[in-house]
């Protein structure tokens, strides 16, 4: 934050936007977490000979996300809304495993599941939570944990978890969760299942091949025989 006079126009977060008649200039501004963002203001201070109104934050996170108003000698000139992308992962785990979901803010959170399965795909809510308090519902009250991590993984626990605010519903993260006993078999250590039919059919060609042998053998015994009694 910048600041060397009274007249200068400084940018300070609002831990609440209050709507007022202030005809100060909106916009909002969209990055990725971790990213640089640059919040401008077009107005003109009239007592700042020289500068620039941007403020800019090299590191977001969303604990930075919110409105930043711009203003000069008490007056409101522009509000600028931070917001971070949401973060998607995908996440595959194996059943009796863990799933840990990031506690990205301070606020009170809420997290959400969407099933994954065509025919009954629904939503709900799991628990909320802050970095003080958690409450969930009765089936997941003795699985998840104060760092919202949901033990015991199970198939059933295939879905979309999402962590929102609860105030504004603004979304954090979203974890794509793949139970192992879901997935295709990629083990190649093992090799892959080979049809009776085919062991069938090499047992086969190797008798063939074995009495071929066996006939070809005798037939060069009774040529070297004929060979002996004409010579």
């Amino acid at each position: 934050m910048q600041s060397c006079s009274s007249t200068l126009c400084i940018l300070i977060l609002l831990t609440f936007k209050v709507t007022t008649g202030s005809e100060a200039a909106v916009s909002s501004v969209k990055v990725n977490l971790h990213a640089s963002a640059s919040l401008s203001c077009s107005e003109r201070c009239s007592g700042l000979l020289k500068g620039d109104l941007t403020l800019t934050i090299t590191d977001t996170d969303f604990s930075k996300r919110g409105w930043y108003t711009c203003q000069c000698d008490d007056k409101d000139l522009c509000d600028v809304k931070l917001q971070i992308e949401r973060l998607n992962s995908t996440v595959q785990k194996k059943p009796g495993e863990s799933l840990v979901l990031d506690l990205d803010v301070s606020d009170a959170v809420k997290v959400l599941y969407i099933s994954t399965g065509a025919a009954n795909r629904s939503s709900d809510q799991i628990c909320t939570a802050d970095r003080c308090s958690l409450h969930c519902k009765p089936e997941y009250k003795g699985r998840v944990s104060a760092a919202l991590q949901l033990s015991g993984i199970k198939p059933s626990d295939s879905r979309v978890y999402t962590t929102m605010a609860t105030r504004n519903e603004e979304v954090f993260r979203s974890y794509s969760v793949t139970i192992q006993d879901d997935l295709p078999c990629l083990d190649t250590d093992e090799g892959a299942a080979v049809p009776v039919w085919i062991w069938v059919l090499i047992a086969v060609l190797v008798a063939v091949i074995v009495i071929l042998a066996v006939k070809i053998v005798q037939l060069k015994r009774e040529n070297q025989k004929l060979r002996n009694r004409h010579s």
